[in-house]
C-alpha cells in the first residue's frame, strides 16, 4: 500500500521464502506499489485479477480489501494487517478467513506480551492490553 520499512521487509520475506522453497527458476514477481492510494491499489488488484496471476500478496489493510474485492479464485495472502474481522467485514470470525484468502497477522501474541511485561515490571499489580475487535480478551 506504502512504502515503509516494515511492509517493505514483509514483502522482502515473503519473495526470499517463496523462492527459497520453490526455486528461482520458478517464480516471478511483479511487486506494485500503491503509494498510499487506495483507488491505485484497486486498479493494480483488478489487474492481477485479470491477468489471472497465481498468487496475490496484500500486503496491509487496503491492499487486502482490493485483492478480496478483485477476484474470489485466485489465492490471496494478507500480510501486515492486524485485524482481519474488521478489514473484511466478516460476521463471524475463527482466525480462519475463509475462501480465497489466508493470512498472517501483526498482532503479536498477547500471552507472551503480557509475559515479557510481567518479566521487565514484576512488582506491577495491574496491566491493560488493548485487543482489537473481534479477538478474544483474557484476564490472568
Amino acid at each position: 500500500m506504502v512504502q515503509h520499512e516494515a511492509l517493505d521487509a514483509a514483502t522482502k520475506g515473503f519473495k526470499e521464502e517463496v523462492t527459497k522453497e520453490l526455486g528461482k527458476s520458478h517464480v516471478k514477481f511483479d511487486t506494485q506499489n500503491a503509494q498510499g492510494d487506495s483507488s491505485t491499489a484497486t486498479t493494480i488488484c483488478n489487474n492481477f485479477a485479470s491477468e489471472n496471476e497465481d498468487l496475490i500478496l496484500a500486503n496491509a489493510t487496503a491492499s487486502l480489501q482490493a485483492a478480496s474485492a478483485a477476484t474470489k479464485s485466485i489465492p490471496i495472502l494478507g500480510t501486515a494487517v492486524t485485524n482481519y474481522q474488521v478489514a473484511l467485514n466478516l460476521k463471524k470470525f475463527n482466525g480462519t478467513v475463509g475462501g480465497n484468502t489466508s493470512r498472517t497477522s501483526d498482532l503479536a501474541p498477547l500471552d507472551k506480551q503480557e509475559k515479557m511485561i510481567k518479566d521487565f515490571v514484576p512488582k506491577a499489580k495491574k496491566l491493560g492490553i488493548k485487543v482489537p475487535a473481534g479477538y478474544k480478551a483474557y484476564k490472568n
